[in-house]
């Protein structure tokens, strides 16, 4: 075999060796020479003694020996092929949900009163951490990546430096890392960037004329989608419920010198709102009828949960229905929004989804956007799980309108393959966030020019591991790197429902757009209208026998379908289905092979002793 140009795109299996590790433990060396290096580079940078070079770079070189070539990794993986059976089962099975918290629970609430020596925690550790779930190619349940070697590497580093991220007084280095990764992933959103802007000062930014950041994107990686959804919300409600009270009088660097140059002299507020009166007293004032928000039905759950956080209500987040595939519908949003502007109320904003969390589906981006540009209203998209996708040539078109966002919401900790927490929150315009989420503290947010990210974010102490995390993995895999492995769960996923397609017992809800494929268990000779119920119950049970058993660990979900049809629908039937997603870079054809098998056998195997519990509708 030829040695690859080295040019050329890598291979997935090149991706894989280097950069996951694989469950059968082939290249365990590579993470355990990692560790070591990283554990003695740390200490010698950070304690007084003990410091040798020599022993470092040795550690440093064992790990360099484990690189290999494309033609070494092709033979690596047809060797491994060999032990791939030898991968531990994603469900241990000591675990039982029922007997959980009687074993692994707090006996009492007693705060300990003696303490014990660290080899004894050591054991305690090991002993209540196991068993735990494994994250491996046959786990196939929730959006759950892990075994990203790079995001080791971050996640170990974070931990050890343990800077706060929102003053760069602590994290001298590492604000602007996190900017340089903000910058990344607005860049795969599709959002202008202005590099010199975009690292200025957060007072800087409100000097002068405010329109000149207006397309400069800006953002901060936070703790999950939950906080970048509760961050965008915040602003677009702020931006929506405020008025202007008078001119500002700008007094910038150009007159005073940036060392002179004190944030109070240039945050004077020219608008008084909903921040600093409170919802009720300003939509008083202002005759406000109500305030919601529109999402779709299948949007995370956060949404309608942060409806309250913001003081709206979450009966005031109002779920537009949506089509067959899950995807909202722009003809019932845009009726809705008329409805509501009808009535007299003002709507904060329109939150579209790019891979709902219940089968993959991503709105259409580009007509919401039209509604919303037409409306005037905040325009925000969940791409917690979808974003990723965007490094994907293939798959980038289906989300064409994401780029017309206020905002988007990513998550590290999906399909970027991140440990969690990592969540990350890119605005359009850099003068939302830092101009409605302004906030100050003399003891950390100083009067010098240091970056401090905290002037505009919703967290006051934030740590480094998900930014660090992000960093390492987006330089070890680049977008090409991604786009192999991204294009690879994709085309698993596929396979899967052929796989469904080709069974006279399981039925495909959906045709998949991302990674996720939600299907039900039908038994021969039951009847899909009239055993609805049966087979509901029968669903719902297989997925727990499915965890029981261990080999496999799938997801499950609640949708609602045309049952005739097998299509999804507002107005259907609600049912269980088995919802998987394809996460790992190792599953392969014979993974997804031996899953489709075992659900078969399990649900033969519960069919033949079962009994339904079906409780009577009252």
């Amino acid at each position: 075999m030829t040695l690859k140009k080295q040019s050329d795109k890598p291979s997935l299996n090149f991706i894989r060796y280097h950069h996951f590790l694989d469950p059968a433990g082939t290249n365990r060396d590579r993470l355990e020479s990692m560790v070591n290096y990283l554990t003695k580079s740390w200490l010698d940078w950070y304690v007084a003694n003990n410091v040798d070079e020599k022993i470092t770079q040795e550690i440093f070189d064992i790990f360099k020996k484990t690189e290999k070539n494309e033609d070494e990794v092709e033979k690596w993986f047809h060797e491994r092929e060999l032990l791939s059976e030898k991968s531990k089962k994603p469900v241990p099975n000591t675990i039982s949900r029922e007997k959980a918290w009687e074993k692994y629970g707090i006996k009492n609430g007693g705060f300990p009163e003696k303490g014990h020596s660290l080899v004894h925690v050591l054991e305690q550790l090991d002993k209540k951490t196991n068993p735990s779930i494994r994250f491996t190619q046959n786990f196939l349940g929730e959006m759950h990546p892990h075994d990203c070697i790079p995001a080791f590497a971050g996640n170990y580093i974070g931990s050890l430096l343990n800077p706060n991220m929102i003053a760069q007084c602590v994290s001298p280095s590492l604000s602007y890392m996190e900017n340089k990764v903000v910058n990344w992933l607005a860049d795969l959103v599709g959002y202008n960037q202005d590099e010199e802007s975009t690292f200025a000062l957060v007072d800087e930014g409100l000097l002068k004329d405010l329109e000149e950041t207006k397309y400069v994107p800006h953002g901060n990686i936070v703790g999950g989608g939950t906080v970048a959804n509760l961050t965008a919300l915040l602003v677009a409600r702020n931006k929506l419920l405020r008025k202007e009270v008078g001119e500002k009088d700008y007094i910038g660097v150009t007159e005073k010198g940036i060392e002179e140059l004190l944030p109070e002299e240039v945050s004077e507020k020219d608008y008084i709102g909903v921040a600093e009166k409170g919802i009720k007293a300003y939509c008083q004032e202002e005759g406000i009828k109500d305030l919601v928000i529109f999402c779709s039905e299948e949007a995370h759950y956060s949404i309608e949960k942060l409806g309250g956080y913001i003081g709206i209500g979450d009966s005031n987040v109002i779920k537009v229905g949506t089509d067959e595939q899950g995807r909202m519908r722009s003809d019932l949003l845009e009726k809705e929004v008329n409805k509501a502007q009808s009535a007299g109320k003002k709507v904060v904003a329109i939150v579209a989804t790019a891979g709902t969390t219940g089968c993959g589906a991503i709105d259409p981006l580009n007509e919401i956007a039209d509604i919303a540009e037409k409306e005037g209203i905040y325009f925000h998209v969940d791409a917690a799980h979808g974003g990723a996708y965007l490094a994907s040539d293939k798959m980038k078109g289906k989300f064409a309108g994401i780029e017309r966002a206020d905002s988007v919401t990513v998550d590290g900790h999906k399909m970027f393959y991140t440990n969690y927490s990592c969540g990350g929150i890119i605005f359009k315009n850099k003068k939302d966030p830092v101009d409605l989420l302004k906030q100050s503290a003399p003891y950390i947010l100083d009067k010098s020019d240091h970056y401090d990210l905290g002037n505009s974010t919703v967290e006051g102490s934030r740590g480094a591991s998900g930014t660090l995390q992000l960093y390492a993995s987006i330089t070890a895999l680049g977008k090409e790197g991604y786009e192999t492995v991204l294009d690879h769960t994709i085309e698993m996923t596929h396979y899967l429902g052929k796989l469904v397609d080709e069974t006279s017992t399981l039925e495909r809800i959906h045709d998949p757009e991302l990674n996720l494929l939600c299907f039900r268990y039908i038994p021969e000779g039951w009847d899909k209208i009239t055993d609805r119920e049966k087979i509901n119950q029968l669903n719902n049970d297989l997925n727990k026998e499915i965890y029981a058993e261990g080999n496999f660990y799938v997801g499950s979900t609640k949708t609602k379908i045309d049952v005739e049809e097998t299509k999804m629908k507002i107005s259907g039937e609600e049912t269980n289905v088995q919802r998987a997603i394809l996460v790992h870079p190792y599953i392969e054809k014979e993974t997804l092979e031996n899953f489709v098998n075992k659900v078969e056998e399990l649900g033969q195997k519960l069919v033949g002793e079962y009994v339904p519990k079906i409780v009577e509708e009252v």
